[in-house]
């Protein structure tokens, strides 16, 4: 079972201790109470446990996802980067530098069941639609992006749709004119699931 920090805002006095010492932004104060907003970025050592006056804070067992009597942990999301659109994230955005990019037709993660698991881990992701997105205005922000930021690896998943096939060439072009020298890694689903590598 994997393990989660949790916050008793009941306890909680808005002190604020526990931030400081949070490497990993897991933490927010909101409306005077901590809050866990980035569950996934915790590393669970317990740091923050420490400087807790109210004993406020704890790590438990994270418990399953359920709908009636089938539990699963699948319901889990791997998403820790905001915004996804591509048209919105700004190139100084923090979690950008030195991760694995992952560029997904937004389509991708309805036809896909298990698509957290099996593309967004680990990865930084970005949304992208070809048909309601302006072509050239995508294949700009992706120049600036490939040019601004420095990506450990780029992935792209697109559909086979043919509102989507421009995808892949868009991402292709703004890698060669950016000159970043990335390969891309490209995966095509199908609207039933199917998965072409």
């Amino acid at each position: 079972m994997k393990t989660k920090i949790q916050i008793d805002r009941s306890k909680c006095n808005g002190c604020g201790n526990c931030l400081k010492v949070c490497q990993n932004n897991v933490l927010q104060l909101i409306n005077g109470r901590v809050h866990v907003i980035n569950e996934k970025r915790c590393d669970v050592s317990g740091h923050c446990i420490q400087f807790c006056p109210q004993d406020a804070i704890s790590i438990g067992e994270k418990l399953p996802f359920c709908v009636g009597p089938y539990c699963s942990e699948i319901g889990d999301s791997e998403l820790y980067n905001w915004p996804v659109q591509i048209t919105s994230v700004n190139v100084n955005n923090r979690h950008l530098p030195d991760s694995d990019l992952l560029i997904a037709a937004d389509c991708g993660a309805y036809a896909y069941a298990d698509f957290h698991n099996d593309f967004i881990r680990d990865h930084v992701t970005l949304i992208a639609c070809p048909k309601n997105d302006l072509t050239n205005h995508l294949l700009e922000k992706l120049t600036l992006l490939f040019e601004s930021v420095h990506f450990n690896s780029i992935s792209v998943v697109a559909m086979n749709a043919q509102c989507c096939h421009p995808l892949l060439g868009i991402v292709r072009e703004a890698v060669e004119k950016s000159g970043c020298g990335l390969s891309i890694q490209e995966c095509v689903i199908s609207p039933d699931g199917e998965v072409f590598r």
